[in-house]
């Protein structure tokens, strides 16, 4: 008999509070444990204490950009594998990091949770 699958752990990033309430529920249904943070002091926070498997984050967001948070998940040990999505509603930055985990916050739920998906495979 096999053991239920477990379902993978994501750590949303938002300052925008709609945008912390719609995505779990859309998110949950598809297979997914989501928590939420609204910024990312906050979510270097709880990346430490869950340990994600991905992180979905902002762009633009007061204190630290995603971005910014990307290069402090980097420098720590347990947190520099955790694959990092940027959404953002405005342009994707040339010199952006991981260039192929870039989406549009015009992304269908089920096109985040293919992408998602893709990470952890």
């Amino acid at each position: 008999m096999s053991s239920p699958a477990v379902a993978p752990h994501v750590l949303y990033v938002d300052d925008n509070e709609i945008m912390r309430e719609v995505w779990p529920l859309l998110l949950a249904p598809m297979g997914f444990d989501v928590v939420t943070a609204d910024s990312g002091r906050r979510a270097l926070h709880l990346a430490r204490l869950r340990q994600p498997d991905v992180i979905v984050t902002d762009m633009m967001m007061p204190e630290m950009s995603g971005i910014d948070l990307f290069h402090a998940l980097r420098l720590e040990r347990s947190l520099s594998v955790v694959p990092v999505l940027f959404m953002t509603s405005g342009t994707f930055p040339f010199d952006r990091p991981q260039k192929e985990c870039w989406l549009s916050k015009s992304i269908s739920p089920e096109q985040l949770a293919t992408k998602i998906r893709s990470l952890l495979a």
